[in-house]
């Protein structure tokens, strides 16, 4: 940035005129030329003018040349999900004065928005990018920001549940603009949850070979974790092929000390067992990965091991460990409550009705609630595989089958 910018955002911040600044120094006119770079400004004029403003204009653009180089970083060590750095940055970047401007701190708030997603604070997060709606603001973006806005706004509606949204922010991203291509592996997820599996595959490649160039090794885990997952709703593999690939993932993990991941690989594990009918062996994985996670409980992979418990735990045998699965299940509403996620929150109470007023009630429930939450955030897979247990269900019991949803 310029001084003659820093200037005309500084005046913009204090509430000024060019007018007023000029008074008693130089011409409207003049002050117009300098905020628009038509002409270089003097140390005389910055200090005159930094007088008026009551603030040091030389000192403020070495501070604005750091700010940046730190908000660079942050998004970097985000990226990268480097935890200790990430909470280091974002407390010396709070502790700068060119926070409160808000021609200035465009993309701090858009990567404050980001800081929250990835804390599991989604409403914090969209407090902070509703403020973009705002016109004034709006326009002081860059076209970085512009991009960034995109990518977050995606990130935020697919820790929501909504791929469909997440496809729509994140499809607006101009990738000359935004050399950032981590955003392939949140289009990944986005296409995976939407049954995209041609399109899910082309943006894990380009995530992988992104991450590998960038020597981010932790997110090229990420995407080989999605890649083995979407490889698995193909159902073209052996249950022993399988779980090959996720042990050779699992000892990885194993060497990089890294439970987060592998709790995740856990999850997904027990997904491939539940498809497979092997219910026990589902059981005992997500009992593995909520194991794991118990540390941090406040978290979304916290809550679908719960889910993958109880659930396979039912299919096992719907009056076995009952009590547990109560207990388990009332946890998990606690913290769906806390970290206000709606979707999964719907989730663990439908499976309490199963457990505490028997399979009509649940079935009623899925018909009722779940199918149209689903639907209505683009979940279509999952949507169509509650409504066949409905249909089936009806069936069964002597019931005409409700229709099956078109899109």
């Amino acid at each position: 940035m310029n001084t003659g910018t820093l200037i005309k955002y500084c005046r913009i911040f204090r509430g000024m005129t060019q007018k007023d600044i000029s008074e008693g120094i130089c011409t409207p006119g003049h002050i117009s030329r300098i905020e628009s770079g038509e002409h270089v400004v003097s140390n005389e004029m910055i200090m005159k003018v930094g007088k008026k403003l009551k603030m040091d204009i030389e000192t403020m653009q070495r501070s604005y040349r750091k700010w940046q180089m730190e908000l660079e970083l942050w998004l970097d060590v985000m990226v990268k999900e480097i935890t200790g750095e990430i909470e280091l940055l974002r407390e010396i970047i709070e502790q700068n004065q060119l926070i409160q401007i808000e021609t200035i701190n465009g993309t701090y708030k858009l990567l404050k928005a980001r800081y929250w997603i990835m804390k599991g604070n989604l409403p914090e997060a969209e407090s902070y990018l509703k403020q973009f709606l705002n016109k004034r603001i709006a326009f002081y973006m860059s076209s970085f920001d512009y991009q960034l806005y995109y990518h977050v706004r995606g990130m935020l509606e697919l820790s929501k549940g909504n791929s469909r949204k997440a496809l729509e922010w994140l499809g607006k991203i101009d990738e000359e603009e935004y050399p950032i291509k981590e955003y392939y592996l949140h289009l990944s997820y986005a296409y995976h949850e939407s049954n995209k599996n041609d399109l899910a595959s082309q943006s894990i490649e380009i995530s992988l070979n992104y991450f590998q160039e960038t020597n981010n090794f932790s997110r090229m885990m990420d995407a080989s974790i999605l890649q083995l997952q979407a490889e698995g709703k193909q159902g073209n593999q052996d249950l022993a092929t399988v779980e090959k690939k996720y042990d050779r993932l699992l000892q990885r993990c194993e060497q990089l000390q890294d439970d987060k991941r592998k709790a995740m690989l856990y999850i997904n594990l027990g997904e491939e067992y539940a498809f497979y009918e092997e219910y026990q062996l589902a059981e005992d994985s997500y009992i593995k990965s909520y194991q794991l996670l118990k540390a941090n409980p406040d978290s979304v992979d916290y809550l679908e091991s719960i889910l993958g418990v109880v659930e396979s735990s039912i299919l096992l045998d719907e009056h076995r460990e009952k009590e547990r699965n109560l207990g388990m299940v009332n946890e998990g509403i606690y913290f769906a409550e806390k970290i206000r996620d709606a979707y999964r929150l719907t989730l663990l109470r439908m499976v309490k009705r199963r457990l505490t007023e028997g399979e009509y009630a649940y079935i009623q429930f899925i018909k009722d609630i779940v199918i149209p939450l689903l639907t209505k955030e683009g979940r279509y897979a999952e949507s169509d595989k509650y409504m066949k247990e409905v249909s089936n269900y009806m069936k069964t019991n002597g019931c005409p089958a409700p229709k099956m949803a078109v899109y």
